[in-house]
């Protein structure tokens, strides 16, 4: 299932007319503070799923599970960003610093959940939770 949706993203990308403009986003140094901040709120309200299933997850899967929750649809920040730049609710600036955000959760959180859940010890069902 994985594939599928990783093959078409691009032609979602192309048909839609995306234009990331990383040298814009460059330019203003509050802008470009921005995409931390965003990323930092995808974890936060995306992650917070965790404490949701604490008692179902062993202590070591809970991050990595946090990190996996956390993965914005960039599709659907890329469509949102856009309307509401087209409808004047939003800056150019701040579209591409959430689409930005977008992106590098995309790359980042699932290798590090990756990461995680290799190095994180087997849990026994004892002291798991």
């Amino acid at each position: 299932m994985r594939v599928c949706f990783g093959f078409l993203t691009p032609f979602f990308f192309v048909g839609t007319g995306i234009r990331f403009d990383l040298l814009a986003l460059a330019q203003d140094a509050r802008t470009l503070l921005l995409v931390p901040v965003f990323l930092i709120l995808f974890l936060t309200v995306r992650g917070l799923l965790v404490l949701i299933y604490r008692h179902d997850l062993p202590k070591p899967e809970r991050l990595p599970f946090a990190l996996s929750a956390s993965v914005a649809s960039l599709s659907l920040v890329v469509v949102i960003t856009q309307i509401r730049v087209y409808e004047r609710d939003m800056r150019a600036d701040i579209a591409q610093a959430l689409t930005a955000a977008a992106l590098l959760s995309m790359l980042v959180y699932p290798t590090l959940a990756g990461l995680l859940a290799r190095t994180a010890p087997p849990a026994s069902s004892a002291d798991a939770r």
